[in-house]
Order: structure tokens, then C-alpha cells, then sequence
């Protein structure tokens, strides 16, 4: 439980890496104050000889002294409070190179000289000793089905597991905008020759209804490994957003392209390359590349094409079937999925265009239309999330949801008649921030003359 993260800082050629239980979902905040204060904040957190996995950490921070250098993540709202975000911490971290870490945990890792394979997460379910069966499994698990087995038959030790199910955002969450050009062979099939029969193939994962995550919730914080830049350089070389405030490709958002583009059947559009088809599920990017070409294909040709987007998307993928390219871009990240994913899309050739939405809006010609960016949310989004970290932040929030949880279950299993022990508590390993309230001001005046 908890919004996890690690904090490495670098110094005199050598590292150190702390922990915490509740940093990630306020990652933005503490490195507003820059430098001194966010390598004082960090080198307060648990020093740790180990990793978390990249599924379990929503956010982490390398402040590197020696390269003058700061590359992270952290949970962010919408693209709209990570752009400003960015603006922001390219002026409190003036003379740093800003970077965000597209492969999440993995680009941490890599930045220090380690493998970023150590902190993938599993792609696995270890099933329990005492559960052999697939009966056993599903009494046990009430929630989980294997469709089409019989009861008897034996379980493997570990479970691969499937993504986690995808259906259409509604307007009021933010959604990874999927565009598709070209058409699916006529008699495609997903079962390639020489596949398995049904009753012959190896048991899936259970499916729960929407099917498992690795991480129980879908996403990598903004929630997703490879360096997708080399070294993390951002793009105007201080790690802002292209205009160098943080702001989208056309200081608005994204280009909204050509005017009325004609509509094709249920809200297909035809763009410069042909009949467009665009669809928005409230899912992150990596949880729609999980599924592979046929399995993604599969579940958007029971939906209504789509042809604007009610709010702006925080990450978007491409597909051309007839080249069998594609390309995705993230205001969160991607923790490694295009590596883990390479055996489902064998054959395609996949391009990582980081944040930069416009790339995929010049593919389809304007046959979608996108809001503008909402910068001016964004700022105030950041300045109130700011105020809030200086006095109860979500390390206090999120420990007390925990105390109650845990106390509660502990009150309901002791008067059960069970004893109840402790294995571990670390729901305070967080030390929160303790700005000097002259480096408070100083982040409220940045904000504010950052803000359009």
C-alpha cells in the first residue's frame, strides 16, 4: 500500500538511495523548492540497500550533483499540472538539466549503472502451495473463473497474468487516446498457425471480471526500463516542455489539425492517411500495449469509434496496420513496456515519442480533435497542491487511511478470537518536508510568474 518511492543522490561520484512509503503522490511538490532543499528533504527518507519494483513505485528522483542533473516522475494530475510542473522546476532548478524519466523506476536504475530488467515486475501469479486444482483455486478466490476448464484439472505453480481490461472512458477522466489507420486482414485470426487448440492450451491467468494487473490497479502511476532518450535529455536541453514552459506544441495543447474532416460509419474519420478509427478507454498506455495487436483489435471492434476527446488525454498510441508501425507518447510513464511487450507485437515497429502528442495528431490529419490544454489549471492544480504538502499532505492522509484500515481489521479478527501480530509497520516511513518559510515564498512567486 501507499504512493512508494526512492530518492538517489549522487555526489562526488558516489550514491546513496533512500525510501518511501508515501512519496510518489507527492513527488512534484517536494522538488519544487530545487536543489538544497530537495537533497536535504530526500537525504531525510529511509536509506535502502534494495529496489522496489517498478510497479509498486509512483514516483522517484535521482538528484545528481556531479552532472548538475535531476531526472524523475511522480504523479501528476493531467498533462495539463505535469507541464507546469516542468515550467516551474526549470526555474527553481535553473543551471540543472530537468528530465522526466519516461521508463519510470527503470531510467532511475539505468542513470546509476544498474539493470533496469532487476526492477521489472513480475509477469507472473505464484499460486499457493495448498491450491492445486482449478476448483481449489477458485473457492479460494471467489472473484476469479478460468472459463472453459474443468475443475480437476491441475494448476502450473505460477499463473501468467493477463492485462487488465479496458472499457471507454466517460468525460470525466482522462483517457489514452488510440488511433488506428489502415485495415485488419479480412479472416484475420488471433490464433496463429500452428496454435493450440483451446482445450489443449496452456491455462491462462484467472480472469477477475476485468482481468489481472500486476499491480492491482492497471497503471504505473502515471502510474509506466529502456532509456527512451539516452540519457533522459530533454528536448530544449533544460527537461521543460517543447515551448519551454511546459506548455503543449502549440502553446494551447495540441494541434488540432484540419478542419472537418469527413466522418466514415459510426465515427470513423478520413485523415491524410486514409479512414481513420479513434477510441479513448479510460486505461493507461501501457495497460493498451499489453494486450497485443489481436487482443487490442479484438476489443475496439466492439466499440463506437470516437472522433474528439471530452478531455484531454495523458497518453496516446498509434497503430498503422498496413506498415504495422506505431508509436506512443506518455505524460506518465511507461515502466518498460515496450521491452516486455516485444514478443506480443513481433513483426511491428514501435517509436517512443515521450510527450509530444503532436506526433500522433500529424498521423491522422486532424480526424480527431482534442480540447485545448488547460494550462491555467494546471499552475493552480500545482499551487494547491503545494500549499497542501506544506501542512497535511498525502503521507499524513495516506498513513491515516491505513491506521484506520488496519486497526479495523485488527479490532475485527481479535474479537473473531484470533491473535493478531504485526509483521512489519510502514506506514510512516515518510519524513514529510519542512520548508523555511522564505523557501516557500520563493516556490509561490515562481509559480506565479510561471502561470500565463
Amino acid at each position: 500500500m501507499g504512493d512508494r518511492a526512492h530518492y538517489v543522490i549522487k555526489q562526488a561520484g558516489a550514491w546513496k538511495r533512500y525510501y518511501s512509503q508515501w512519496g510518489g503522490a507527492s513527488m512534484v511538490s517536494d522538488l519544487l523548492p530545487g536543489p538544497a532543499e530537495a537533497t536535504r528533504f530526500a537525504g531525510l527518507q529511509a536509506e535502502t540497500g534494495g529496489w522496489i519494483d517498478d510497479a509498486m513505485c509512483s514516483g522517484a528522483a535521482l538528484i545528481d550533483h556531479d552532472r548538475r542533473r535531476l531526472l524523475w516522475f511522480g504523479w501528476v494530475h493531467d498533462a495539463a499540472h505535469r507541464a507546469a510542473a516542468l515550467a516551474v522546476l526549470s526555474r527553481t532548478w535553473a543551471g540543472w538539466r530537468v528530465e522526466w524519466a519516461y521508463d519510470g523506476l527503470g531510467d532511475i536504475v539505468a542513470a546509476v549503472g544498474e539493470d533496469p530488467a532487476s526492477v521489472r515486475a513480475r509477469r507472473t501469479l505464484k499460486v499457493p502451495d495448498d491450491l492445486r486444482t482449478v476448483g481449489e483455486f477458485e473457492r479460494a478466490f471467489r472473484n476469479f473463473s478460468f472459463p472453459g476448464r474443468s475443475p480437476d484439472e491441475p494448476l502450473p505453480r505460477e499463473l501468467p497474468l493477463t492485462p487488465m481490461g479496458m472499457t471507454p472512458a466517460d468525460e470525466t477522466e482522462p483517457a489514452c487516446l488510440i488511433t488506428i489507420t489502415g485495415h485488419r486482414p479480412s479472416g484475420d485470426d488471433p490464433r496463429e498457425p500452428g496454435k493450440p487448440a483451446e482445450a489443449d492450451a496452456p491455462i491462462p491467468a484467472p480472469r477477475n471480471g476485468e482481468g489481472t494487473t500486476r499491480n492491482g490497479e492497471g497503471t504505473t502511476r502515471n502510474g509506466e526500463g529502456t532509456t527512451r532518450n539516452g540519457e533522459g535529455t530533454a528536448r530544449n536541453g533544460e527537461g521543460t516542455a517543447p515551448n519551454g514552459e511546459g506548455a503543449a506544441p502549440n502553446g494551447e495543447g495540441a494541434a488540432q489539425g484540419e478542419a472537418g474532416a469527413a466522418h466514415d460509419g459510426r465515427g470513423a474519420a478520413r485523415g491524410g492517411g486514409g479512414v481513420v478509427r479513434a477510441y479513448t478507454p479510460g486505461s493507461w498506455c501501457a495497460n493498451v500495449i499489453e494486450h497485443g495487436p489481436e487482443g487490442l483489435l479484438d476489443v475496439l471492434d466492439r466499440w463506437t469509434p470516437v472522433s474528439s476527446c471530452a478531455r484531454f488525454p495523458t497518453s496516446g498510441v498509434h497503430l498503422d496496420l498496413e506498415s504495422r508501425e506505431a508509436g506512443v507518447w506518455t505524460t506518465g510513464t511507461l515502466d518498460q513496456i515496450l521491452d516486455i511487450a516485444s514478443g506480443a507485437w513481433e513483426g511491428w515497429r514501435w517509436s517512443r515519442w515521450d510527450d509530444r502528442w503532436d506526433e500522433q495528431l500529424a498521423r491522422v490529419s486532424g480526424a480527431v480533435e482534442l480540447p485545448p490544454l488547460d494550462r491555467a489549471g494546471g499552475f493552480r492544480r500545482l499551487a494547491e497542491d503545494f500549499e497542501e504538502n506544506q501542512v497535511a499532505g498525502p503521507a499524513v492522509r495516506g498513513a491515516m487511511l491505513l491506521n484506520l484500515a488496519t486497526g479495523a481489521l485488527r479490532a475485527s479478527m481479535e474479537k473473531s478470537g484470533h491473535k493478531v501480530t504485526t509483521a512489519a509497520d510502514n506506514s510512516m516511513v515518510h519524513r514529510p518536508i519542512d520548508l523555511a518559510p522564505e523557501a516557500a515564498s520563493h516556490v509561490r512567486k515562481v509559480i506565479a510568474d510561471a502561470a500565463p
